[in-house]
């Protein structure tokens, strides 16, 4: 997979303000990071919350633009393309985290 790492907090904010939607095999790693937006986006992404060992802690799958989701517990997030998750082996019916869509 090809991750983008956004450690800086310009780089966190922006996220993918003003890129190319992402597309399978890409991921956006926003570190440190509880919360993101979509404001301004024109496209949904799916969405993963990560704890301090790097666990799941939520997805989201799909989340449109224009939205805010944020998850307690999360030290930071991976951005991916709407079926990443799938990709990634994380069925977004499998009920094995919180989801919000």
């Amino acid at each position: 997979m090809d991750v983008i790492l956004a450690t800086s907090v310009w780089c966190r904010l922006s996220g993918l303000l003003g890129r190319p939607p992402l597309v399978l095999g890409q991921a956006l790693w926003l570190h440190p990071c509880h919360a993101i937006h979509t404001l301004g986006m024109s496209y949904p992404i799916d969405v993963l919350f990560l704890d301090e060992r790097m666990q799941p802690v939520k997805r989201v799958c799909a989340l449109r633009p224009n939205r805010f989701c944020w998850c307690r517990g999360a030290t930071s997030v991976l951005e991916l393309p709407v079926g990443g998750l799938a990709a990634l082996g994380q069925a977004c019916d499998d009920g094995r985290f919180k989801d919000r869509q």
